[in-house]
């Protein structure tokens, strides 16, 4: 070795035995510090989603049964705002009232000819129904293309299944599509409503055609054609039937306030199902997944399903009040037959 040979001839120290050195102790070059849980501000887990198959389906499940409870109680709420709307507009209420000297547009329709002006007037909504025919053709198209999809997956799994049998071990196709083909059937089943929705849109436009565009030309388009009534012969400052009649306006503006929140809470209402169906799966071993849904849904959703109950049978008291009131109102009228049919179609049109 050239460092001994060195030793030997220049420096000759001496070289101790082996056995005499010390041992080298450890050292530590860094300390040890714990792997931190999240690695940066902005860290995602990208298996903290991952749920059993039996939990993703039940959620998948609960997810329909949510939608089509929420989107049933939304439309009670409008069907029944609707028929308020509808016997309000056959009443001339509460442009009537308005109404008082015979003379000018009662500022609800101002309000409601603003509202149609801002959103597109008339030429806005022809060329949305216009458009219906392509959107639904398109809609059409989608559910096709998913279903082809569908139906090639399973067909190929199928394939696989029968050319290596017991080696197959995979989960069947059928099983982890289902979720999709009951949304396949839901959302062709919505698009054979919206067929007919679409249809009694066009009919609603056309037969109110004539006073949506009056009210997308404003007040001065509706003046036009608007006749002079006689002076009114009620005496409103120790009307009865008026003090009632705005008193019951008031009610309608409330209960239809009611509804919107009503609407929204519907829309807002959230449930943590993924922690109960994943605790029901650990203890159980399986997943009775209608139970569970049926029982949360209850738990979020009665309380609103009550207040529309309630709602709608507030509503058909009001009414009566008002069908009542307002024939006593028109009694003490007079002079309002043409406006007031105007007045009723412009209101009817506002509604479409």
């Amino acid at each position: 070795m050239k460092q001994k040979k060195d030793n030997d001839f220049i420096y000759h120290e001496r070289i101790p035995d082996v056995k005499n050195l010390e041992p080298v102790t450890k050292v530590a070059i860094a300390k040890p510090t714990p792997v931190p849980t999240k690695l940066s501000a902005k860290f995602k887990d990208l298996f903290e989603d991952l749920v059993p198959i039996s939990v993703q389906q039940a959620l998948s499940a609960y997810d329909v049964r949510k939608t089509e409870l929420v989107n049933s109680e939304i439309a009670k709420l409008r069907e029944s705002t609707q028929i308020l709307n509808g016997c309000l507009a056959s009443l001339n209420l509460p442009a009537a009232l308005e109404d008082v000297k015979g003379v000018g547009i009662p500022q609800s329709l101002v309000e409601k000819s603003n509202s149609v002006r801002i959103n597109g007037g008339v030429k806005k909504l022809e060329t949305m129904i216009k458009e219906l025919p392509e959107l639904l053709k398109r809609n059409e198209e989608i559910i096709n293309e998913s279903e082809r999809m569908l139906n090639e997956e399973q067909t190929s799994d199928e394939q696989l299944q029968a050319q290596f049998k017991e080696k197959w071990n995979r989960t069947k196709s059928s099983s982890l599509t289902q979720v999709f083909r009951v949304n396949i059937t839901k959302y062709r089943e919505i698009i054979k409503n919206a067929t007919s929705a679409d249809k009694m849109i066009r009919e609603k436009f056309e037969t109110h055609k004539r006073a949506i565009y009056l009210l997308s030309e404003g007040q001065e388009a509706m003046q036009s054609i608007l006749p002079v009534g006689s002076n009114s012969s009620v005496n409103f400052a120790n009307s009865t039937a008026a003090d009632k009649l705005k008193h019951l306006m008031e009610e309608v503006e409330i209960l239809k306030n009611e509804r919107d929140v009503i609407e929204t809470e519907l829309k807002c209402a959230t449930t943590d199902m993924k922690s109960k169906f994943l605790n029901a799966l650990s203890e159980e071993g399986s997943i009775h997944e209608a139970n569970l849904s049926t029982e949360s849904l209850d738990q979020s959703y009665g309380h609103l399903q009550a207040q529309i109950r309630d709602s709608q049978a507030k509503q058909e008291k009001l009414l009566s009040n008002i069908q009542v009131v307002n024939a006593e109102f028109c009694r003490e009228k007079s002079g309002t037959g043409q406006r007031g049919a105007l007045f009723r179609g412009l209101a009817a049109g506002y509604d479409v």
